[in-house]
């Protein structure tokens, strides 16, 4: 909420929350997997009626669907939800919003960036939000023992670079990634490429 409220004021035009226990499985009175409570909802919620912004994008990519995310705020008109997900991992997939992407298990980045490229990217900029919120999964990772997709460091990196590029004030929260050594990667690599958002004029 702190993070969301200073890129809306203009203070950064990014922020990342490392939080954990991870969250986007967990619904109103659920708590879900390893999630407790649903940070990204939290926030979405509180952008919402405190922000002085009539939408906001939801991005989700982790090897597992966002169901709790999509529980809570799939009703809400103002708001979109995007994503990328593990094909036939828990929980079911219509358990998500229609426009996030079911990749077959082994795909890599390629798969990724057309994924982005052909209905992500273009759901969002249709959307015109003011406010993007992302659910940033790092268990697609070749190296995680949870998932079954093959995303590299660079890949993060270049997501990062994406969501910087939509030019619209961003805070990422921490969901999956279990395996230590390319968490330690991973995360740095899309934070560098969120540091784009530098080139917006603001800070990150």
């Amino acid at each position: 909420m702190r993070g969301i409220d200073r890129v809306l004021a203009g203070d950064f035009a990014a922020a990342f929350a490392a939080t954990r226990p991870p969250g986007h499985h967990a619904a109103t009175r659920q708590p879900m997997g390893f999630c407790l409570v649903n940070h990204l909802a939290v926030g979405a919620l509180h952008a919402l009626e405190t922000g002085g912004i009539e939408r906001l994008a939801v991005v989700d990519f982790d090897v597992h669907p966002g169901n709790g995310t999509h529980a809570i705020l799939g009703h809400d008109r103002r708001v979109l939800e995007v994503g990328m997900h593990q094909q036939g991992l828990w929980p079911a997939a219509e358990t998500v919003g229609p426009a996030s992407v079911a990749l077959p298990r082994g795909s890599e980045g390629r798969v990724l960036r057309r994924a982005w490229q052909r209905h992500c990217r273009p759901a969002l900029v249709d959307f015109r939000p003011g406010l993007v919120l992302v659910s940033a999964g790092f268990d697609a990772h070749r190296d995680d023992p949870l998932g079954g997709l093959g995303w590299r460091d660079a890949d993060y990196g270049w997501l990062g670079e994406q969501l910087a590029g939509l030019g619209v004030p961003l805070v990422a929260v921490l969901e999956g990634g279990y395996e230590p050594a390319a968490l330690g990667c991973a995360v740095p690599a899309f934070l560098a490429g969120l540091d784009a958002s530098r080139d917006r004029g603001g800070g990150s």
